[in-house]
C-alpha cells in the first residue's frame, strides 16, 4: 500500500511540474514580448515625436508653402531613428500627404511605415511597425502584431506683417481711406523674412498708396518687405493695386496664394488672480498692477500709465487713452512709486517687461460691437508696449466674442474694438491679435507701428502715412507637440 501511495504521490508531481512549467512559460512570454513591446511603442511615439516636431519646423520656410521641405526632414529623422528603414530614393514630395499612393501608409524597410500629412499650421507623423514576438509565436500564438502611433506638432508662426482673416466673400478685407492714405511696411533693422500682407479676400488701397521698405520709392519691384497675397483678389482692387503699389519684391500684381489661412488660435494668456476696479489715471505718472480690471483703464490730460510687466485683462469699457501707455524702461525701477493696487515695482529694471493688454468685446446694441475699445485720442496719444515671450509675444489681445458671427452683423461683420487714431505715437513691438474685430488706425503719427497684425479686417485712413514695422523676432511663437 505504502509503495502504491507513494506512486500516487509521484504521479501527482509530475503534473504539478507540467502545470508549472506552463504556467512559467506564459509569465515568461508576457515578461518578454509585452516588455519588448513596450519599448517598441515607447521608441515609435520618440519617433513619431521628433517627426511631427521636424516637420512642422520647416512650414514656414518660404512662401507659398513647399510641404516638400517638411517631409524631407521629418523622413530624415524618422530614418535616423528607427533601425532597419531607409528613405526612399527620390524622395521630393509635393503633395500635402505621404503615403503609398493610396491612402495607405508608405513603407520604409525593418517592418516600418508612415503616413505624413502637412496643413498651413500642422504637421503630423503616422509611424506604423509590425512588431515580432519572441516567445509568443512557441506557444501557438501570432508571429507579430501591427502597432501604430501619432504625433502632432504645430507651428503657428505666421511670416507676414500683416494677416486678414475675413471670409467667405470677395471683399476687401485691407482698404485704405483717404486721400493721401499711406501705408509703409518695413523690416526691423537686421531682420530676416519677407513680411508683407496676407489676405483671404481682396485688398484694395483705392487712392491711398502701399509701400514696401521705404515711403520714397517710386517703382515697381526690387523691394525686400514682402508682396501682396490675396486669395480672392476683385478686378477692381487689382486695378487700384496696380498703380498705388510700389517696391515690393515682385511687380504690383497681387499673388494668388494656393489656400487661405485659418486663425491661428492663439490662446489667451491668464492673468494673476489679483482684480482690480477700473483705473483713470488724470495726472503725474502711475504704475498699474496687472491682473483683471473690471472697468475702463483711461488715461488723459497727458498723464503717464506704466504697466507693470505681466497679463491686463480688461472686462468693461476698454482701454482709452489721452495721454502715455507704456511698459517699464530704464530708470522706472530706480524709484518706487505709486501703484494702483498692492503690488511693488521691481527695482531693478527686470531683463523681461513684457505686457499683454486684453480686451473682452461686447454687442452695443447696434450690431457693431464697439461696447468695449482700446482707443487712443490723436496727437495727445503715446502708445508703447513691449511683448513677452511668456505670453506668445502678443501685446494686444482681443477676445472673441461668443456668437459674433450673429451679433455683429453691421458689413462683413466683427467687433470693432481696435481704434487707433491719426497724429499719436504707436509702438507696439509685438503683435496685435484680433482674429474677430475690425482694426481701425489712422495715419499722421509717429513710432514704429505694430510688429504684426492678425485681424478679421483692417482700415487705414486719415491724410498721412501708418508705419508697421515687421519683426519676426517679436511675432507670436505658438510651436510644439499638440497630440
Amino acid at each position: 500500500m505504502a509503495t502504491i501511495r507513494k506512486r500516487g504521490r509521484l504521479g501527482q508531481a509530475v503534473v504539478l511540474v507540467a502545470a508549472s512549467a506552463m504556467v512559467l512559460a506564459g509569465i515568461l512570454m508576457l515578461a518578454l514580448d509585452g516588455g519588448l513591446l513596450y519599448l517598441d511603442r515607447r521608441q515609435l511615439q520618440s519617433a513619431a515625436d521628433a517627426a511631427a516636431l521636424a516637420g512642422a519646423e520647416y512650414l514656414w520656410q518660404s512662401y507659398p508653402q513647399s510641404y516638400t521641405l517638411s517631409h524631407q526632414q521629418a523622413m530624415t529623422v524618422l530614418t535616423s531613428t528607427l533601425l532597419g528603414t531607409a528613405m526612399p530614393s527620390p524622395f521630393s514630395p509635393v503633395a500635402a500627404q505621404v503615403d503609398n499612393g493610396g491612402g495607405g501608409p508608405l513603407s520604409i524597410g525593418g517592418g516600418y511605415s508612415v503616413v505624413l500629412t502637412a496643413t498651413p499650421l500642422t504637421y503630423q507623423a503616422t509611424v506604423y511597425h509590425q512588431h515580432p514576438y519572441v516567445v509568443a509565436p512557441v506557444h501557438g500564438f501570432a508571429a507579430s502584431q501591427r502597432i501604430s502611433v501619432t504625433a502632432k506638432a504645430e507651428n503657428a508662426n505666421l511670416p507676414f506683417a500683416m494677416v486678414l482673416l475675413q471670409t467667405p466673400s470677395q471683399y476687401a478685407n485691407l482698404q485704405l481711406n483717404g486721400t493721401p492714405t499711406g501705408l509703409l511696411l518695413q523690416k526691423a533693422g537686421g531682420a530676416a523674412g519677407a513680411g508683407g500682407v496676407f489676405s483671404n479676400e481682396s485688398i484694395d488701397p483705392a487712392s491711398g498708396s502701399i509701400w514696401f521698405g521705404s515711403s520714397s520709392c517710386n517703382t515697381p519691384g526690387g523691394g525686400s518687405s514682402g508682396d501682396l497675397w490675396a486669395y480672392n483678389e476683385s478686378q477692381h482692387d487689382q486695378g487700384d493695386v496696380n498703380t498705388g503699389v510700389f517696391c515690393g519684391q515682385n511687380p504690383p500684381e497681387v499673388q494668388v496664394p494656393s489656400a487661405q489661412l485659418p486663425d491661428p488660435g492663439y490662446a489667451r494668456p491668464q492673468p494673476s488672480a489679483a482684480t482690480w476696479p477700473g483705473l483713470t489715471v488724470s495726472g503725474g505718472t502711475e504704475f498699474l498692477c496687472p491682473g483683471s480690471y473690471t472697468d475702463a483703464i483711461v488715461v488723459q490730460a497727458g498723464a503717464t500709465a506704466i504697466l507693470l510687466p505681466g497679463v491686463f485683462r480688461v472686462l468693461s469699457s476698454g482701454v482709452k487713452v489721452s495721454g502715455t501707455l507704456r511698459t517699464m524702461q530704464p530708470g522706472d525701477g530706480l524709484a518706487s512709486g505709486p501703484t494702483n493696487g498692492v503690488c511693488t515695482v521691481p527695482s531693478p529694471l527686470p531683463s523681461d517687461v513684457g505686457v499683454v493688454v486684453e480686451v473682452v468685446p461686447a454687442d452695443d446694441g447696434s450690431l457693431i460691437c464697439k461696447k468695449h475699445v482700446f482707443q487712443t485720442i490723436g496727437g495727445v496719444s503715446s502708445i508703447s508696449l513691449v511683448p513677452s515671450p511668456l505670453y506668445n509675444n502678443i501685446s494686444l489681445y482681443i477676445e472673441t466674442m461668443p456668437n459674433w458671427q450673429t451679433i455683429c452683423k453691421q458689413g462683413v461683420g466683427g467687433t470693432n474694438v481696435v481704434q487707433i487714431t491719426g497724429g499719436g505715437s504707436y509702438s507696439v513691438k509685438g503683435a496685435i491679435y484680433a482674429p474677430a474685430d475690425n482694426v481701425v488706425i489712422s495715419g499722421g503719427g509717429a513710432g514704429t507701428g505694430v510688429g504684426q497684425i492678425i485681424a478679421w479686417t483692417a482700415n487705414f485712413n486719415g491724410n498721412g502715412t501708418v508705419t508697421e514695422t515687421y519683426d519676426p523676432a517679436g511675432l507670436p511663437f505658438l510651436k510644439g507637440l499638440i497630440q
